[in-house]
């Protein structure tokens, strides 16, 4: 059986009309969501949109907005406030933009959110209504734990941060295209000599199942190999799309090493802010910080809160 390759719902190249920016949520208050995975590690959340759900939604660091299933923006009669070119690792589509008063997960709200309306030719996993991304997510910390299955958000710098050990690896909150500066991003460096250059810069990506490079095979140094894979994505997705793979034997992120990845290549795409997309679901769990521009990678924390 052919493999699948997940990849995210990158970023919104233009914007027919200008959007206000958002708050964050005020309060420093901390909340806890248990969640699902589909696959071991598409990671399943409960929101309400305006008040009205739960719905289930793919949660997906590697997307700059979020997303919503037409029945739902029908059923909840979401405005359509705007019209966008969203930009993934396959190509580009055109969306159109729709407006929620709020979106909460577990008591954590944000308030006057814009969502990207499911394009017709994408889909979701069975019973998923959504994708919620940066947009949501950057307004608090956040530590994903795939270990026991548990979301923790923090609005605003506080306790969490301090009770996690481990080392605090810088990332970039914003990307550059060639269309300007992207926000909602989450980019990182990374090493591995095997591929032939020094540093890669990766996004940290809930919604990948493995690490995914841009250019090519040439991206994947020496053992590469071609074979053909299905893509899967909010945007749009394709069948038997020609890739080159190989596993790649040590990734180093700070003093983290990560050995016998599998990595993908995907042709060259213009416009894109990364070298590929790193998989969260390749550590036990993961701190971001996004009050302090850090993640630590399968932090140590006390053994009062591991019992979680």
């Amino acid at each position: 059986m052919r493999q699948t390759l997940f990849v995210p719902f990158a970023f919104l190249l233009s914007v027919a009309i200008a959007l206000s920016a958002n708050a964050a949520p005020p309060g420093e208050t901390t909340v806890s969501v248990k969640f699902r995975t589909i696959q071991d590690f598409l990671v399943i959340v409960p929101i309400a949109i305006n008040g009205a759900g739960p719905f289930n939604f793919l949660l997906d660091t590697g997307a700059s907005r979020s997303v919503v299933d037409r029945k739902i923006a029908d059923q909840l009669s979401l405005p359509c406030v705007a019209q966008s070119i969203a930009v993934g690792a396959e190509g580009t589509t055109s969306v159109s933009l729709v407006h929620v008063n709020s979106v909460s997960m577990g008591g954590s709200t944000v308030p006057g959110l814009t969502l990207t309306l499911l394009p017709q030719s994408a889909s979701l996993p069975e019973k998923v209504s959504g994708v919620l991304g940066e947009d949501f997510l950057e307004r608090f910390d956040l530590l994903l734990d795939y270990r026991h299955h548990v979301i923790e958000l923090q609005s605003g710098d506080g306790p969490l941060a301090e009770a996690l050990a481990g080392e605090r690896l810088p990332i970039r909150l914003q990307g550059r295209t060639e269309a300007g500066p992207e926000f909602g991003r989450l980019i990182l460096s990374a090493h591995a000599p095997e591929l032939g250059r020094g540093e890669v810069s990766l996004l940290l990506d809930s919604g990948v199942n493995f690490l995914v490079l841009f250019g090519g095979r040439q991206s994947l140094g020496a053992g590469a190999i071609q074979q053909k894979l299905d893509i899967a994505s909010p945007v749009q997705s394709s069948s038997g799309v020609p890739v080159f793979s190989r596993t790649i034997n040590e990734l180093r992120l700070g003093n983290k090493i990560v050995r016998n990845l599998t990595a993908f290549a995907l042709p060259a795409r213009p416009g894109m802010d990364t070298d590929g997309f790193m998989p969260t679901s390749a550590f036990g769990s993961i701190f971001i910080s996004h009050s302090q521009k850090f993640v630590i990678l399968d932090p140590t924390t006390p053994t009062a809160r591991r019992g979680k």
